[in-house]
């Protein structure tokens, strides 16, 4: 089962989200703001984040910024919801690393069929790199780069590659 951290300062919004998303079978938690959110971060994994742009006390640019920018929580999709549309604010939101924007009002099922398809990608990229690591014979053949969604995995990947390079004679 996923799990879904939703940050919206709307209650009703909010709770309209997790009643929907938890029908279809997610589990979810919502905050009011980014703050809150970062500090659900620390406390448990989420698969999945969606946020409000427009948000008190930390909105979800700059959310959506200092997860992006965190080794141990970049790899999580954010999808940042709101009523900003110009191309100029949706660059913007791209650019801190955001996954997905879209626009308020949005069609609830056009949501949640983006929702799983991210989660679904998201499965089956583990799943071809589990595979890899364990049917490939050599690491050579293993293209670590391509694995990289943004360049702090890639730092990390290249790091990991490295290390065991530099390890794999030894047999402690």
């Amino acid at each position: 089962m996923f799990k879904i951290l939703i940050a919206e300062d709307d209650r009703e919004l909010r709770q309209l989200f997790a009643h929907v998303l938890t029908k279809n079978g997610y589990t979810v938690l919502g905050v009011s703001n980014g703050e809150e959110a970062l500090a659900a971060l620390e406390q448990s994994y989420y698969d999945l984040i969606i946020s409000d742009i427009m948000m008190p006390k930390m909105d979800g640019i700059e959310m959506c910024s200092k997860i992006k920018t965190d080794f141990d929580l970049c790899h999580t999709p954010v999808v940042l919801l709101t009523a900003l549309t110009s191309n100029d604010k949706k660059l913007e939101g791209l650019q801190c690393g955001a996954d997905e924007y879209i626009g308020k009002p949005f069609n609830n099922k056009m949501l949640q069929a983006r929702i799983a398809n991210i989660l679904r990608n998201r499965k089956l990229l583990k799943q071809k790199f589990s595979q890899k690591m364990t049917t490939s014979e050599s690491p050579a053949e293993i293209e670590i780069q391509a694995l990289a969604l943004n360049p702090i995995d890639a730092k990390f990947l290249e790091q990991l590659e490295e290390t065991v390079k530099a390890h794999l004679s030894d047999s402690e």
